[in-house]
């Protein structure tokens, strides 16, 4: 795999098909929230939604692993160690993030996607030492979130303004990022398979265990369409997750992150088509500067000295 993936061509489809596979799940988990009759106040049946699809997820992942023959994965050295990247990456993510996509449209939860990128360069400035910010870097963020800024023009034109959802899904990226990072720093001593395990495992029992509170343990009654969907996203999260911690051990956070632009991108083309919600100005306009953000925070500097943003 190590030698697969850092080859040029081998990162390169590992990486299109991981966000290929990312810009997909918005538009399914709002059709399922259809489909099983879960309104956008129900917030309980979605934490459930959410971490029975994690538990599916770590469930398929541990058969892998088992039948791969990694040896023991739950130890107290793994738990202690792993349990805050799960707590943070899939719960503290997952909470914001079910909310926010229930309350806002389909594309505007694609294209602020895109924000875990420009987080993320912003995490690495403060724990990695050979990931500064430079004028550069600050230059890109400062164009990403001038089109967040962009979009919710749009969510204010349909009197529904720059609000709850839109805090949500930020703040979504904001723990995405750190637990992109976290995993990162966690695949210098664990198996990326354990990781990702502990990533969905605990993240799942997180969600499930606010979701019963005032739901209940079953509440859903699948069919197969919203059944297949379900699996479909389940599907999505192991192996995303899994690929993803792969290319951030093997590769610097720079150089993957600039594709997280292709998130939003391709999350368009599935809300058009699966929901047919139209672009509009504001959408447009706004994903055009969130991309070009990130394309500018990660550009590869031409010149032989580039300045250093000062610390803060």
């Amino acid at each position: 795999m190590q030698k697969f993936v850092t080859h040029p061509l081998g990162f390169l489809i590992t990486i299109l098909a991981v966000t290929l596979l990312w810009g997909s799940p918005a538009p399914i988990i709002k059709l399922s929230y259809t489909w099983l009759s879960i309104s956008p106040d129900e917030y309980s049946k979605e934490f459930l939604f959410a971490g029975y699809r994690f538990l599916l997820s770590a469930l398929i992942l541990y058969v892998i692993l088992r039948v791969r023959k990694k040896g023991k994965i739950f130890t107290p050295a793994a738990f202690q160690h792993l349990s805050k990247v799960g707590f943070v990456q899939n719960f503290l993510q997952y909470l914001f993030f079910y909310v926010g996509v229930s309350i806002s449209s389909s594309m505007v939860t694609v294209i602020l996607t895109g924000t875990a990128s420009l987080f993320q360069i912003l995490i690495a400035h403060f724990i990695d030492a050979d990931d500064r910010l430079t004028l550069r870097k600050i230059a890109g963020v400062t164009i990403g979130f001038l089109g967040i800024f962009v979009v919710s023009l749009h969510s204010i034109s349909s009197g529904v303004g720059f609000g709850a959802g839109e805090i949500l899904l930020l703040l979504a990226n904001l723990a995405g990022a750190a637990g992109n990072l976290l995993a990162r720093h966690e695949s210098k001593r664990y198996d990326i398979g354990v990781i990702t395990f502990y990533q969905l495992f605990i993240g799942s029992l997180c969600l499930i265990g606010i979701g019963i509170w005032k739901t209940g343990l079953l509440p859903f009654h699948f069919d197969f369409q919203s059944g297949t969907t379900f699996v479909y996203l389940a599907f999505v999260a192991v192996v995303g997750t899994f690929f993803w911690n792969i290319l951030l051990r093997y590769h610097p956070v720079s150089k993957t992150s600039i594709f997280l632009f292709l998130i939003p991108v391709f999350g368009v083309f599935y809300s058009s088509f699966l929901l047919d919600e139209k672009l509009n100005f504001y959408t447009f306009i706004g994903l055009i500067l969130v991309c070009l953000g990130i394309v500018v925070v990660n550009a590869k500097n031409k010149t032989a000295k580039e300045q250093i943003a000062p610390e803060v």
